[in-house]
């Protein structure tokens, strides 16, 4: 057997890519029967074309370099791969002393080659190496032995796929090969809710008052009757914004009238002990939604 008969030998002379092995094709596809090459005085008929990778060695390290239109002919002494076809695609053979590379029109090295028996080699495989143990090696995976499916979280797949709901990340398991999610595809996303969020709610920042009591507060707390003596149930807290002074006042209940005699009395307090007159009320929606006290306020 010749030892170089898996290998893929760079070929000033040939006008064709040639490999021996159809193992080594993809996207094959049969020749017309009046298809051959001439080696010698031989006329080779040529089975069929498809693409061939072929793992070459670069400044960098090993990487695959895929040929195109390569024709299959099985028996052939070796494989040839055409310096013709690659002037074609923009590669060239730096081959002045000490150089052996193939580079590309913007003279990167694409790989360096290796001189055996005689021969400029772009991909090296000795010939000791079955044909069984040759297919395994180019084809890591195929229809019998497939990828590992991809396990992803589902918040993952989410983003991947647009942001789609819980129902699609389950069709997407169940409709697609190689595809598998950790854990229970639900996805909290902070994206997918405020767009489809209703309602958003605007807070403006507060303008700092420029006085004591223009800014007022008005709080409601709840606690234990039995804790305070005379049945208060509730207590009404009023902040200024200026100083950060509370007034609280203990209240039996939460009616208007109620509400109402104790602004009433701290009002008071404001305008004839410190000359104040309250510009700004901010209250919760308790005041605002009674007209009686919103009309007590307001006037």
């Amino acid at each position: 057997m010749y030892p170089l008969k898996h290998s893929a030998i760079l070929d000033s002379g040939t006008t064709l890519h040639i490999f021996n092995e159809i193992s080594r094709f993809h996207n094959f596809r049969t020749a017309n029967p009046d298809d051959y090459v001439f080696a010698g005085n031989a006329r080779i008929r040529i089975q069929g074309y498809g693409e061939v990778d072929i793992r070459v060695r670069g400044p960098t390290g090993t990487w695959i370099l895929r040929l195109h239109d390569v024709a299959l002919c099985e028996g052939f002494a070796c494989n040839l791969v055409s310096l013709r076809l690659l002037r074609r695609r923009g590669f060239w053979w730096d081959n002045k002393p000490p150089n052996s590379f193939v580079r590309s029109h913007e003279n990167t090295i694409i790989c360096e080659l290796i001189e055996k028996h005689g021969q400029y080699v772009m991909e090296y495989i000795p010939h000791e190496v079955s044909r069984a143990s040759f297919y395994a090696q180019r084809h890591k995976h195929n229809s019998w032995t497939k990828r590992a499916p991809n396990m992803t979280d589902s918040y993952t797949w989410h983003l991947r796929l647009g942001h789609p709901g819980p129902e699609a990340l389950n069709h997407l398991v169940t409709h697609s090969q190689g595809v598998r999610i950790k854990g229970i595809p639900t996805v909290e996303c902070d994206d997918c809710a405020c767009a489809k969020a209703k309602r958003s709610v605007r807070r403006e920042p507060r303008e700092e008052p420029s006085k004591a009591g223009s800014h007022l507060a008005v709080d409601f707390h709840d606690f234990d009757p039995d804790a305070v003596n005379d049945g208060f149930k509730s207590v009404m807290l009023i902040t200024d914004r200026f100083s950060g002074y509370i007034w609280d006042f203990y209240l039996q209940n939460r009616e208007s009238g109620t509400i109402v005699s104790a602004l009433w009395w701290f009002f008071k307090i404001l305008a004839r002990q410190h000359q104040i007159l309250p510009e700004v009320i901010e209250c919760d929606n308790e005041l605002s939604q009674s007209h009686y006290i919103k009309n007590f306020i307001t006037i």
